[in-house]
Parts: structure tokens; C-alpha cells; sequence
């Protein structure tokens, strides 16, 4: 089980983005060995959002229908206990959530 972060998917969907191609292996990668993808619910709008501010509407729509198709994602809701104990253990782990750092740990 890997757990995503919403830039991961921006880079994937949008072509022009510097690190598509990094993302589209890493997603194939990833499918291609079973992997889980597991990330908070709130992953349909933060992508929608940022594709819709990139392009229009209608693309941030198409990206939320995208990821809704990957049979390997999860998407978990997040309350405000989850919510602590992800930036507690953020915190006590330095973690930064760039889609960079996800390369470091797969690579």
C-alpha cells in the first residue's frame, strides 16, 4: 500500500507537467507489481481544482472521472482524528509530501 499525494496525479494527468513522464512510469510501475494506492478523499477536488485552474472546467472534471477509474486507488475519508495522527507522525518523521519524495523512496 502506497499512499499518494494529490500532486503525484496533477503531474500524471497533465502532459505538459515537468515530471509527467516521471509519474506515468511510476503509476505503471506501481500498477504493473499489484500495488494499493491509497490517498484522503479530499484527492478529487484538490486535482479537479488544480487541473480546472490550469485549463478549464470541463478537464478538471475529466481528471475526477480519471482517477475514479483507477481500480487500484482508495480513496479514504479523513476526519479530524486521522487528520492529527497524519501531522503528528509527519512531524516526528520530517515528511515533506512532494511528488519528488516518492521517487526517492520507489528509486
Amino acid at each position: 500500500m502506497i499512499v499518494v499525494d494529490a500532486n503525484v496525479f496533477v503531474s500524471l494527468l497533465v502532459a505538459a507537467d515537468a515530471h509527467h513522464e516521471r509519474c506515468v512510469a511510476w503509476l505503471r510501475a506501481q500498477l504493473s507489481a499489484g500495488e494499493m494506492l491509497v490517498a484522503p478523499a479530499i484527492l478529487l477536488p484538490e486535482v479537479g481544482g488544480a487541473i480546472s485552474r490550469r485549463a478549464a472546467p470541463d478537464a478538471g472534471r475529466e481528471a475526477m472521472a480519471a482517477l475514479k477509474r483507477i481500480r487500484a486507488l482508495r480513496l479514504v475519508p479523513v476526519d479530524a482524528k486521522l487528520a492529527g495522527l497524519a501531522a503528528e507522525l509527519a512531524v516526528a518523521h520530517a515528511v515533506s509530501y512532494t511528488h519528488l519524495d516518492v521517487y526517492k523512496r520507489q528509486v
